[in-house]
C-alpha cells in the first residue's frame, strides 16, 4: 500500500474513531436519563413526587403532612424536576421553604428560605432520606442519621390528596375505578 493510502486510511480510522466515542457518550448519557426516570416512576406507586417530597419534609421536621403546601416544581438537570415546598410554622406563623428532587430511591433536599440560601444535603454526615413504596398505595419515609440509627413513617396513598399521582391513576387500567372513587371523595 503507498504512502498515501496509509495517511487516508488512518485519517478514516481516526475519524471513525471520534464519531463512535461521541455517539457511545450520546448514547450512554440518554440511557442513564431513561433509566433514573423509569427506576423514580416506576418504584413510586400511585405517588407523585411532589407528594413524596411533602411526605419526607413532614417526616424531617416533624410536621403534619397537611400543612406542608407544593409551591412550584422547576425543571431540573438529569436528575429529574426540583420541587419547591413550604409550611406555615402553627405556633408563630413563621414560613419554612424547602427545595427536593428524588434520585431513585433517595430524596435530595435543602432549605430555601430568603436567609439562607439552602445546600443539597449530599454531605456524607447529611442524613440519607430514602423512600420505599409498598402495594403502590403505602409510602415509607427512612430517615438514616449519621450516627446509624434511623426513623421511618409511613403514609397512606389517602392521607393527603397532595400524595397522589392523578395522571398515572389515570392511566392505570387495573386499579383506576377505586382508587378514582377514592380520590373524588377526597376532592370533596
Amino acid at each position: 500500500m503507498s504512502e498515501k493510502g496509509k495517511k487516508i486510511t488512518l485519517g478514516r480510522a481516526l475519524w471513525m474513531f471520534i464519531f463512535i466515542a461521541i455517539i457511545w457518550q450520546m448514547a450512554s448519557t440518554a440511557i442513564m436519563a431513561n433509566l433514573n426516570k423509569k427506576y423514580t416512576r416506576e418504584n413510586r406507586g400511585y405517588f407523585s413526587e411532589q407528594g413524596i417530597c411533602a411526605a419526607s419534609i413532614a417526616t424531617m421536621m416533624g410536621r403534619p403532612l397537611s400543612i406542608l403546601r407544593v409551591d412550584n416544581t422547576a425543571d431540573g438537570n438529569i436528575d429529574g424536576p426540583i420541587h419547591f415546598l413550604h409550611y406555615v410554622r402553627p405556633n408563630d406563623g413563621s414560613k419554612w421553604f424547602y427545595k427536593c428532587k428524588i434520585i431513585k430511591d433517595k430524596i435530595i433536599w435543602g432549605s430555601n428560605n430568603s436567609d439562607s440560601g439552602g445546600r443539597w444535603r449530599t454531605h456524607e454526615l447529611d442524613d440519607v432520606i430514602t423512600f420505599k413504596v409498598e402495594n403502590e398505595v403505602d409510602l415509607t419515609i427512612n430517615e438514616h442519621f449519621s450516627d446509624g440509627s434511623s426513623r421511618e413513617k409511613t403514609f397512606n396513598l389517602f392521607d393527603d390528596i397532595k400524595l397522589i399521582d392523578q395522571d398515572k391513576v389515570e392511566d392505570s387500567k387495573e386499579h383506576a375505578p377505586e382508587i378514582m372513587k377514592k380520590l373524588n371523595s377526597l376532592k370533596q
